[in-house]
C-alpha cells in the first residue's frame, strides 16, 4: 500500500508540473529548388507536362519552386533570344511560407519566330536557374 502512494503521488506530481514546452524551430532560409518550363500551368501553379520544345502560338510557362520562409524575395524572369538579346523581363515580389510556385508566362501576338531561346530566373539578385528550350513549327 505505501508503495502505491508514492507512485501514485509521482503520478500527480509529474501531471502537475505539464509538459515542458518545445523551443519553436528555426524556420527554413528560403531556396529555389527548381526551375520549370511547360506549356501549361495546373491550380496549384504548378507545371502540368514539362517541355523544352514550343510551337509558334504557345504561351510558354516558367514556374519558379521554392521551399523556406522569407519576408520578401524579389523574383526575376528574363526571356532571352538566341542572340542574347531581352525579349521580355518580369518581376514578382513574393513572401513564401513553405512551399511555394512563382509563375511567369509569355506569348508572342504574332507568333514566335522559330529558333532557339532561354529564361533566365533570378531571386534577389542572384541566379536561380536558367532553362533554354526551342520554338520550332
Amino acid at each position: 500500500m505505501r508503495r502505491a502512494s508514492i507512485v501514485l503521488a509521482a503520478l500527480i506530481a509529474s501531471a502537475a508540473c505539464g509538459k515542458k514546452e518545445e523551443p519553436p524551430k528555426p524556420a527554413l532560409a528560403f531556396k529555389v529548388q527548381s526551375v520549370d518550363l511547360g506549356k501549361s500551368i495546373g491550380a496549384n501553379k504548378r507545371i502540368m507536362k514539362p517541355a523544352t520544345t514550343f510551337g509558334p502560338r504557345d504561351t510558354i510557362y516558367v514556374v519558379v519552386n521554392s521551399v523556406g520562409v522569407s519576408s520578401s524575395v524579389t523574383m526575376q524572369a528574363t526571356w532571352k533570344d538566341a542572340k542574347g538579346t531581352t525579349i521580355s523581363d518580369y518581376s514578382q515580389t513574393v513572401a513564401p511560407n513553405g512551399a511555394a510556385a512563382t509563375e511567369f508566362h509569355v506569348s508572342h501576338t504574332r507568333g514566335w519566330p522559330v529558333g532557339k531561346y532561354s529564361v533566365i530566373v533570378t531571386a534577389n539578385g542572384s541566379a536561380a536557374g536558367t532553362r533554354a528550350f526551342d520554338v520550332k513549327k
